[in-house]
């Protein structure tokens, strides 16, 4: 990770996103997921909700924020957080290129989005939604000091999957990047 860079993202970028975020989803979540939908519906899906997201209003007044980190690989991985109409910032999406897990760049992710909403929405707590399934990404997000916080359902299109809210308050966001 010694030549990681983070980037901010942008509209441009869409399609690049899109085809790491269908490749991390193929390659993460084949065991929970209908083969049908991940091979069929989800990179159409993906690549539409990219588009729509890099090009929303929240993006262009910077109440959205995506980061990209590259280093030979052109994405290894980026992350995406927004703020809610419930005043709290979601961290969306947080997605690792395939065989470049557990090399540091998910938690460099996490503390370039973590200070972004220290700075630019201080005072606001900052959650996440994890796919109960996602034990991998369970652990991350618990090693990284969040809180499991509700549990609910998430329809997609043709399935349905149980979800984890896990929520780092406010003063856990600045007393992280203290460490």
């Amino acid at each position: 990770m010694m030549n990681m860079r983070v980037r901010l993202g942008t509209i441009d970028d869409a399609e690049t996103i899109a085809s790491l975020h269908l490749t991390s989803w193929q390659n993460t979540y084949a065991s929970f997921m209908p083969e049908r939908y991940l091979k069929e519906i989800a990179p159409v899906e993906m690549r539409q909700d990219w588009e729509k997201a890099l090009g929303s209003s929240a993006f262009a007044s910077g109440n959205a924020i995506l980061f990209i980190a590259s280093d030979s690989d052109p994405i290894a991985g980026f992350i995406f957080a927004e703020l809610k109409d419930d005043g709290r910032v979601l961290i969306e999406f947080l997605h690792v290129a395939p065989g470049r897990l557990g090399g540091g760049i998910g938690t460099l992710l996490m503390r370039h989005a973590f200070e972004w909403a220290q700075t630019q929405h201080s005072g606001r707590d900052v959650y996440l939604e994890v796919w109960c399934d996602n034990t991998k990404a369970i652990g991350f997000y618990e090693h990284l000091g969040g809180r499991r916080t509700d549990t609910r359902t998430e329809q997609l299109t043709g399935f349905s999957l149980a979800e984890y809210e896990y929520t780092w308050s406010a003063q856990e966001v600045v007393d992280w990047l203290k460490e």
